[in-house]
């Protein structure tokens, strides 16, 4: 009872989804031609677009700014590092004062 009923829902699932009055050939056959046409245009078009146009001058100072900041950032880091090992010397140095 239970395999004829899911055999009559699956025959009726595949019924409704069917294209009605086309068999599966045609239906095949014009995505193909669809395809076909829809990527016709992109196989015309050669020649790539112009990208952006690149001054070295603008390049050239671009790349100086980078490098001063990079500097910038370099001697903060000096700085910071400098007062976290100050603070554990002037910390250990506290300690063992007070041990003693």
């Amino acid at each position: 009872m239970i395999k004829k009923l899911l055999a009559g829902l699956m025959l009726s699932v595949v019924v409704l989804l069917a294209v009605p009055g086309m068999p599966a050939s045609a239906v095949t056959s014009q995505a193909t031609v669809a395809l076909s046409t829809s990527v016709a245009p992109l196989a015309q078009q050669a020649t790539a677009p112009p990208g952006p146009r690149i001054d070295p001058a603008e390049t050239d100072r671009a790349n100086a700014e980078k490098t001063k900041n990079k500097v910038v950032i370099g001697l903060i880091v000096l700085v910071l590092a400098a007062i976290v090992v100050g603070g554990r010397y002037l910390r250990r140095k506290k300690r063992k004062a007070a041990k003693s």
